[in-house]
């Protein structure tokens, strides 16, 4: 006999989360929301997520390779419990027996599972049969090329996958709540990360990261190799999307901060306020210079012409329009950090 639970309510929580803009956070963001829910942060959305985990707040670059976008997810489980009280517990597995029992007992107790196989995923269902080949997992993945987002992994699908990228030994279930910080404490924290990784991101000291660039240098390394039409698309940019696997957070999430950090600056006085309130107007401003980028360069022009994406990077004149409206977007996200700085110096010293 088959034994089989899905948690219906966790796959239509993943499937609700919709975003116009694709972003590299996204896949991260979305199993850790979808974690939430079901956990009962009921009020949590994806825009605040990826500010409050900071995983929206930097930039990270590094011409023909993807790494550099996954440098702030490295900590953030810790910066989400502290904002929002939901503790993550991460398990590293001996081998796919002890991940079986794992996932499943988090299952049996209608708690979903985040796995990581290149990018984040939810396991949100299993079916046991009489034999250990029968078994299967139900997993929701957000990557669009993916094969089996959404369905039923055979036990020798698991293990191939395995194979290749283990991301079956690794696990995140909810642990528990904990005590959170304050809101105006959040919103401190997050203006002290945006400030700070400017220009000492955490990633810049880690083998992992090694050539990548991040910050303010990331942003105008971009810029620069954009616009410099000596570099080619087949011997510079060969890495896929070139708008989006080889920077990290997208660009998008910069709105996302605007709006956060609106509605945020009710919780000061001025000059706090005030300050607060410039930054959010200068990541606007960001919004719509990097929006300029992603019309000439990005899915905006994809999505407004049709054909290949690789056609508006072959066109030298796209290529330096879209590069001046990133050095726009730095200028505006330098001038924001300087409100931010203006802003906790106030709150420190009322």
């Amino acid at each position: 006999m088959v034994q089989e639970k899905m948690l219906d309510e966790a796959i239509a929580d993943f499937r609700e989360i919709k975003l116009a803009d694709y972003a590299m956070p996204y896949h991260y963001v979305i199993a850790m929301l979808t974690l939430m829910r079901a956990a009962g942060w009921r009020d949590m959305d994806y825009e605040t997520l990826v500010v409050e985990s900071g995983v929206g707040l930097s930039f990270g670059y590094k011409r023909n390779h993807c790494v550099a976008m996954y440098s702030l997810q490295e900590g953030a489980h810790d910066r989400i419990a502290g904002a929002t009280g939901f503790q993550l517990e991460w398990q590293v597995f001996a081998d796919l027996e002890e991940a079986w029992a794992w996932v499943k007992e988090t299952i049996d107790r209608g708690q979903p599972v985040a796995a990581e196989y290149s990018e984040f995923h939810i396991v949100a269902g299993y079916r046991q049969g009489e034999k250990p080949e029968d078994r299967q997992w139900y997993v929701l993945a957000n990557e669009p090329t993916s094969a089996w987002n959404g369905d039923w992994l055979t036990w020798k699908q698991v293990n191939e996958l395995s194979k290749a990228c283990p991301w079956s030994n690794f696990g995140g279930r909810y642990a528990g709540k904990i005590a959170k910080w304050e809101p105006a404490e959040t919103v401190q924290h997050v203006m002290e990360w945006i400030v700070e990784w400017s220009d000492r991101h955490p990633g810049r000291s880690k083998e992992l990261y090694a050539g990548s660039l991040f910050g303010f240098e990331a942003i105008e390394a971009y810029a620069s190799d954009i616009g410099d039409t000596a570099k080619t698309l087949e011997e510079d940019f060969v890495f896929g999307n070139n708008a989006c696997h080889a920077i990290t957070p997208q660009w998008t999430t910069r709105r996302y901060i605007a709006a956060y950090l609106e509605d945020r600056s009710a919780l000061f006085d001025d000059p706090a306020r005030s300050h607060i309130l410039e930054a959010a107007a200068r990541y606007r401003d960001a919004d719509a210079s990097w929006t300029l980028f992603d019309e000439l360069l990005g899915q905006r022009y994809v999505h407004k012409h049709g054909g290949d994406q690789k056609v508006g990077w072959a066109d030298p004149e796209c290529r330096k329009k879209a590069s001046a409206g990133i050095y726009a977007a730095l200028e505006h996200e330098k001038a924001a950090v300087v409100a931010l700085r203006a802003a906790l110096s106030a709150i420190a010293n009322p």
